[in-house]
């Protein structure tokens, strides 16, 4: 997969295996697909699982190849394709001619997706055209967008930098671009020692090309091509707390596919023409859906108006799930959120052994399970950090400053952000292999608006 692109019906089948194994729990292999694949693709931070999809994790991979064509022009790789497909132009100027090799075709089915990620790192802004080059520090354009009026189209950033004293000519950039753009590109350092432009990559904050980086990238553009909005928004935060959750993995799988509605209420199996009626099986009295199995229910009632339990007062008419669980992470601290899931589980379970087995267990009984299991978790997790103990002293220890062997010397510096001023600062000191102090500089800077 990392050099050539696979067939698009061989990727998907492989996909649908994957699907079937991960829903379906008969050896005939028949089952639900309660969520469909793309959307356990989704990222955990959005709702999703992660699952890959293969088809842009293989163009991420083929990336990957063209990319360090770039960056290693003088490789053997690099200099057999250029000499074969692209002598007389840029690799991203390549087009696709004659009959090239299937792995030439393969890597160049990533060029869409290299541009849409390479930007330029201003050095001396004499590689980067102003109008068709990305070397704007604001994301998802990247280019300048205030079109042509005074400069030449096909100008270069050095025409904006005053060579000798190494800055941006204030006067004739706040008079070709708007007031954003003016700002952006006057925030923009520029090299002292007049270093050339460097090319990097726009989907990690490092401006390293990762396979990981250039998947979520891919998986954007196939969104935007679709016409399809952007995932999480307002539950990203719902998600990422989910995650964070110190509970067994399958508590938090249950609270997942509760979050997600992917349990197999009766509710849901008769929307799905599987059940004749969606009426709760303990109560009989109403449509039996995640909320009210796991909250409304008289008989999950029972389980939260315990005398020790704090949400007995609460309010029991919630809309569904998500916002009862969104009302429990603002309202209940971490150890009251954790016996919460737990106790979640448990009456999920005792539903389905009231539903097959005809068993019903007592509300008392459940919080007592409850709290066995979380005193195991707790116990477990103070028996990991007591073992790990010598290990944290010694990361905190080897964080304190080491001399250089002789006859190097050590640079050590640091950064600051002010975000509502729009300045940074910046600390640096150099020590020989003896500690003593060889040099030091702080150095700040106005009109910076992002950290990055």
């Amino acid at each position: 997969m990392s050099v050539f692109k696979m067939p698009a019906k061989l990727l998907k089948e492989i996909e649908a295996i994957i699907a079937k194994f991960w829903w379906c729990q008969s050896e005939a292999g028949n089952g639900i697909h309660w969520k469909s694949w793309g959307s356990m693709g989704i990222i955990k931070s959005q709702g999703g699982l992660g699952f890959r999809d293969f088809i842009s994790f293989n163009r991420a991979l083929l990336a990957k190849q063209l990319w360090r064509m770039i960056k290693v022009p003088q490789s053997l790789v690099s200099r057999v394709f250029k000499e074969k497909y692209f002598l007389n132009c840029d690799v991203m100027e390549a087009e696709l001619k004659g009959s090239p090799s299937y792995i030439w075709r393969s890597i160049w089915s990533s060029m869409n997706l290299v541009k849409e990620g390479l930007v330029w790192r201003v050095g001396n802004g004499r590689d980067i055209s102003i109008w068709k080059d990305k070397w704007l520090p604001r994301p998802v354009t990247y280019q300048v967008q205030t079109p042509p009026n005074i400069l030449d189209p096909n100008c270069r950033v050095s025409d904006l930098i005053n060579e000798s004293s190494k800055s941006w000519k204030e006067d004739l950039v706040k008079t070709i671009f708007c007031k954003e753009e003016t700002d952006l590109i006057l925030s923009i350092p520029i090299s002292r020692r007049g270093a050339s432009d460097k090319k990097i990559w726009a989907g990690s904050t490092r401006g390293i090309f990762t396979v990981k980086s250039a998947y979520h990238m891919d998986t954007c553009l196939s969104k935007r091509r679709r016409g399809e909005p952007s995932s999480g928004g307002e539950d990203a935060g719902m998600w990422k707390d989910l995650w964070k959750l110190e509970a067994p993995g399958k508590i938090r799988m249950f609270v997942w596919g509760s979050l997600s509605n992917v349990l197999p209420t009766k509710d849901v199996l008769y929307r799905k023409n599987i059940l004749k009626d969606n009426l709760c099986p303990i109560c009989t009295r109403e449509p039996e859906s995640v909320i009210h199995a796991l909250w409304s229910c008289p008989a999950a009632r029972d389980v939260w108006g315990a005398d020790s339990s704090k949400l007995k007062k609460w309010n029991s008419s919630f809309c569904d799930f998500q916002q009862l669980w969104k009302d429990m992470s603002t309202r209940l601290d971490s150890e009251e959120l954790q016996m919460t899931a737990v106790k979640f589980q448990l009456l999920w379970k005792r539903r389905n052994a009231f539903v097959f087995k005809n068993q019903f267990m007592s509300p008392e009984s459940i919080s007592t399970l409850a709290q066995a299991e979380v005193s195991m978790l707790r116990e477990a997790n103070s028996m990991d950090s007591r073992g790990v103990e010598g290990g944290v002293s010694a990361t905190v220890a080897s964080r304190h400053w080491k001399a250089p062997e002789w006859p190097a010397v050590k640079v050590n510096f640091d950064a600051s952000f002010d975000k509502l001023q729009k300045r940074g600062g910046i600390g640096i000191v150099v020590r020989d292999w003896e500690g003593k102090l060889k040099a030091c500089l702080t150095s700040s800077r106005k009109n910076v608006f992002t950290a990055a």
